[in-house]
């Protein structure tokens, strides 16, 4: 038996990952003033480019 679909839609998924963006870009732009250097240790996660570009190539 299969479960209720538990998943986000694609347009939620993008805003969220959009919002974390902001976060982090506002995160790093604070620390920057307070005389540290900040740096990213993961690809993508001060945009969501990278998951736009994935959302459309899983759109078949």
């Amino acid at each position: 038996m299969v479960g209720p679909n538990n998943f986000k839609s694609d347009d939620s998924f993008l805003r969220k990952i959009a919002v974390g963006a902001a976060g982090t870009n506002a995160t790093i732009v604070y620390l920057r003033s307070m005389g540290f250097n900040p740096i990213k240790l993961d690809r993508g996660s001060t945009g969501f480019k990278i998951w736009k570009k994935i959302k459309t190539c899983t759109d078949a």
